[in-house]
């Protein structure tokens, strides 16, 4: 095991690694997130991303679950993403790959 981790061990003394688990865990959700938003199951929807929110309250989780929103064709959705991540991430940088994500999915459309 790698120094730092124990079995078990919710902060590994790595935050690398710990953004690293956090991120894989977001992508891994991400499907179930697409699905729910595609058959229309928005509260089921808005449980998953106030959980990934909790647990990995960044910039990244916003963008993965707004592809996941494009993917599933809904454009309001996307665009509710990304007002919230401007309103809740506090550093501008963040706020700045939202919207470079918005522009970037409207367009593809």
């Amino acid at each position: 095991m790698p120094e730092g981790l124990r079995a078990g061990d919710n902060n590994p003394s790595d935050p690398m690694l710990d953004d690293m688990l956090k991120a894989g865990v977001v992508q891994r959700c991400s499907p179930l997130y697409e699905s729910l938003v595609g058959i229309e199951r928005k509260e089921k929807a808005a449980e998953v991303a106030e959980l990934l929110f909790s647990f990995a309250p960044a910039a990244a989780t916003f963008v993965s679950l707004m592809e996941a929103a494009s993917r599933a064709g809904s454009v309001e959705t996307v665009k509710g993403l990304c007002e919230r991540g401007v309103a809740s991430l506090p550093k501008n940088a963040e706020k700045q790959s939202l919207h470079r994500a918005l522009a970037r999915l409207s367009s593809a459309k």
